[in-house]
């Protein structure tokens, strides 16, 4: 009887076969693919740098709301 480790579950358990083939995540399971289909050459398995990797957002500078000068004025025009 054949054993895979479990990922999914926290402790990792070796879980057989037939019990991973009753588990609703089957179509799903990374674990389970691999040991169906193992890598055919493992040793070209894609790295974490080859990820592409997001770009920061630039931060835009603050915008200048109206001046004193101009808030003043239209505060005078009320007034009137």
């Amino acid at each position: 009887m054949t054993f895979i480790t479990c990922s999914r579950k926290r402790s990792m358990p070796k879980v057989s076969t037939a019990i991973c083939k009753k588990c609703p995540r089957l179509k799903k399971c990374p674990d389970y693919h691999l040991f169906e289909q193992p890598l055919l050459f493992p040793d070209l398995k894609k790295s974490d740098t080859s990820l592409k990797k997001r770009k920061k957002r630039g931060v835009l500078p603050a915008s200048k709301g109206l001046s004193c000068e101009i808030q003043l004025r239209m505060h005078f025009m009320k007034e009137k």
